[in-house]
C-alpha cells in the first residue's frame, strides 16, 4: 500500500491511501481544486477514487467535499449523524452517501471504524487493511484510552495526532475558551500524550508515524517530532528505534510505500 498525506493541519486534512489499483481518500478538507491538482501529481483522477471516508463533519475535513463529488463518482463513507449533517448541508449527492457501523470491504481493503473523544456528533478514525499490512488514520482524539491503542494495534503506518504544545498554547494568541476546548477531553492531543501513546501501542515491527494536524499558532514541526521522540526515548532506547517520525504540512504532501 502507498499512503500520501496530502494536507494535515488547523487549515485543512485530506489523506489518499492506495491499495494496489483502488483508491481511497480520508477526509477532504482542503478545496476540492487542491485535492484534484494533488492528487493529478500522484497520478490519480478525482474520478478514480473509489471511496471517500469522513472522520466527522468539522470543516477542515470536508470544505472540499461537495465540489470534489461532482468530479468524481466516489461513494463517501462516514457515520450516520455525520452523514445525517453533511445530507442537510447538500454537501452529497442523492445515493452517494454509506453510513460505516464497523467494517466495509472496497475490493480487497477492509476498512474499519473506531471512535475518538472530540466535539463533533459522532467522530472516528479509520483502520485500513490489506494483505496483512495496516494503515491508521486519528486525528482529533481530545482523549487516550485502551481502545485507541488497541484499534493501532499491529500497525504498519499510523497518520496521528500531535496537535499542541502547552505552553505554545499557553503563551498563544487564542482566547480562554478556545485554550480550554483545545486541550480539553474532547479537543485535540499534545505532542506529549502523542509520545505516551505511542509507547502504549502494541507493535508488531517498525512502526511509521506521521505527525499530524499540527496547530497553526500553537506548535511547530520541529518542536513536535523533538517532544515525541524524547518521550520515546525516555520509555526505552528499543521503542525510541522501533517507531520512525514523519512530517506532515499544510499544503504539502508527504508519501509513503509500505
Amino acid at each position: 500500500m502507498r499512503i500520501h498525506v496530502l494536507a494535515s493541519g488547523s487549515t485543512g486534512n485530506s489523506t489518499l491511501l492506495q491499495a494496489g489499483k483502488t483508491n481511497i481518500l480520508i477526509d477532504a478538507g482542503i478545496s476540492a481544486r487542491a485535492i484534484t491538482a494533488k492528487l493529478e501529481q500522484l497520478g490519480v483522477k478525482a474520478a478514480g477514487l473509489a471511496a471517500v471516508f469522513i472522520t466527522h463533519e468539522h470543516q477542515d475535513h470536508i470544505q472540499g467535499l461537495k465540489v470534489l463529488l461532482k468530479k468524481s463518482g466516489a461513494t463517501v463513507f462516514t457515520r450516520p449523524d455525520t452523514g445525517n449533517f453533511m445530507r442537510r448541508m447538500d454537501l452529497i449527492p442523492e445515493g452517494r452517501l454509506q453510513t460505516i457501523e464497523k467494517a466495509v470491504h472496497i475490493d480487497d481493503l477492509q476498512a474499519e471504524c473506531f471512535p475518538v473523544s472530540h466535539d463533533a456528533l459522532d467522530p472516528v478514525g479509520y483502520t485500513f487493511t490489506r494483505r496483512g499490512e495496516k494503515a491508521v488514520i486519528m486525528t482529533d482524539l481530545g482523549r487516550l484510552d485502551d481502545s485507541l491503542a488497541q484499534a493501532a494495534a499491529d500497525a504498519d503506518v499510523i497518520v496521528m495526532e500531535s496537535n499542541f504544545d502547552p505552553r505554545l498554547l499557553k503563551e498563544g494568541p487564542y482566547p480562554p475558551f478556545l485554550k480550554k476546548r483545545i486541550s480539553g477531553p474532547r479537543g485535540h492531543l499534545s505532542n506529549t500524550e502523542a509520545g505516551e501513546f505511542l509507547c502504549a501501542v502494541p507493535k508488531k515491527s517498525h512502526l511509521k508515524v506521521f505527525l499530524a494536524h499540527l496547530s497553526r499558532y500553537n506548535n511547530t514541526l520541529p518542536l513536535a517530532k523533538y517532544t515525541v521522540s524524547q518521550v520515546l526515548f525516555e520509555n526505552g532506547a528499543d521503542l525510541y528505534n522501533q517507531v520512525s517520525l514523519f512530517p506532515t504540512y499544510p499544503m504539502k504532501t508527504v508519501s509513503l510505500k509500505f
